[in-house]
């Protein structure tokens, strides 16, 4: 059997969608049952209790038990969007727990430590963040035209499970460009001025540099760690088609997703 070294980033997520799907987390059950041994009476009936307890967020039973009932209700995908108009489709469908998870296997992801400037400490936020990047999936997927992007950049942030992002496209605004604002304290929604270390006047942080995003993330303080192999499930926070990079030598246009991690294994 092999051993999986998980860790639950979003443990608020995960005790969510655990009651809406009828799992035992966190909750002790008192039951009676026929008696045997030591007895309880009940009127005239002989009755004993028995407690069952729930189980706790980090068991890895409830990781397994929650995979396999997303999976069995539509909730769980595994593969991520390749082109934003079909996240628009996966938002507008009626899914049990407001829209699907993502559940991918086997990704090289670079963990990037951005700080945050104190822009969280005030609440007991993080000093940094930690970011995994993951590159788009390569695909045999034709363009329909030429504003239809194909492939995917994943952000995959552990630590800001609450914050404003937008939840529909902005226009100029990628989803690096959005991680990067809301870090830097300014509504990645609103318009014009300086905003932290990059000008609003250009989308440095998408599609006006063809740089990779851990170079983009290097010029807002970001320090790349080493490479990781990690299994991951995930849910976006948002999407857009307004992400440039050089990829394999090439510079091309393709889509950038921020997204929370319920649940990261570091293989």
């Amino acid at each position: 059997m092999t051993i999986k070294m998980y860790k639950v980033v979003n443990r608020r997520m995960m005790e969510s969608l655990a009651r809406q799907l009828d799992l035992p987390v966190g909750i002790e059950e008192v039951v009676e049952t026929e008696a045997t041994g030591t007895v309880k009476f009940l009127g005239a009936r002989r009755k004993r209790q028995r407690t069952i307890k729930g189980l706790e967020l980090n068991d890895p039973r409830l990781v397994d038990m929650l995979i396999e009932a997303l999976r069995d209700s539509g909730n769980l995908v595994t593969h991520r969007p390749e082109r934003n108009s079909e996240w628009d489709q996966w938002m507008s469908r009626d899914r049990d727990v407001d829209g699907a998870l993502i559940h991918e296997f086997w990704m090289d992801a670079t963990p990037v430590t951005l700080p945050t400037r104190g822009k969280f400490e005030e609440v007991g936020g993080p000093k940094t963040l930690r970011v995994w990047v993951v590159d788009p999936v390569e695909t045999n997927t034709q363009p329909e035209h030429e504003w239809d992007f194909i492939g995917s950049f994943v952000f995959l942030v552990e630590e800001l499970e609450d914050a404003d992002f937008p939840t529909s496209f902005v226009s100029g605004v990628s989803a690096l460009r959005a991680l990067v604002d809301v870090v830097a304290g300014h509504d990645p929604r609103a318009g014009g001025g300086l905003v932290g270390l990059t000008s609003r006047e250009t989308e440095d942080l998408g599609r006006d540099s063809p740089d990779h995003p851990i170079e983009k993330l290097k010029r807002a303080g970001g320090i790349p760690g080493t490479p990781r192999m990690v299994d991951v499930i995930y849910k976006i926070a948002y999407m857009t088609d307004e992400q440039v990079a050089t990829l394999k030598g090439q510079e091309v246009r393709v889509n950038d997703i921020l997204a929370y991690p319920l649940v990261i294994y570091v293989l």
